[in-house]
């Protein structure tokens, strides 16, 4: 598509992902958008035992993370390619760790973590790449067109568990 300065601008077509505790979804007309799913974070935190607000942060970090890898082009200019909801999650949960990693927060998402469905705990098998190695990963997959898919991450990273 053109713009008014004659520029190519390129189309993003991102399906939603749909997380319990919070979304994250592209508007063609505004941009992004994150979702915090307010009674559920703070219900699951009760459940959980862990304070709303580190939970709520936790949150917000993993479906930022969904932006980041979902919406916007990298150094490379490229966009992510077509992902499935397995490579979602390993990437935003794998990004979350190393966010909150030695924190008040990381007790709150490793006890999240375990309660949460098998996509949700792979990042435990790669936790310990450097998050350089895996941005190297997603470039090669933008760079060769290669979608974004569990199966991909797992052909590069053996180690990681069948979901």
């Amino acid at each position: 598509e053109e713009t008014r300065e004659g520029h190519r601008r390129q189309i993003k077509e991102i399906e939603p992902v749909r997380d319990y505790l919070g979304a994250f979804f592209y508007d063609q007309n505004k941009g992004p958008h994150i979702i915090l799913r307010v009674a559920r974070i703070v219900e699951c935190a009760k459940r959980l035992g862990v304070k709303v607000g580190e939970l709520w942060d936790i949150v917000l970090i993993h479906e930022f993370a969904h932006l980041i890898h979902l919406s916007e082009d990298d150094s490379d200019g490229l966009f992510s390619t077509r992902h499935d909801s397995g490579f979602a999650e390993l990437t935003a949960q794998l990004i979350t760790w190393k966010v909150v990693k030695n924190t008040q927060m990381q007790p709150v998402f490793e006890k999240l973590s375990t309660h949460q469905s098998p996509k949700y705990q792979a990042w435990e098998s790669i936790k310990d790449i450097s998050l350089e190695e895996f941005r190297g990963f997603l470039s090669f997959l933008r760079k060769h067109n290669i979608p974004s898919n569990y199966e991909a991450a797992k052909s590069k990273y053996p180690i990681l568990p069948a979901i």
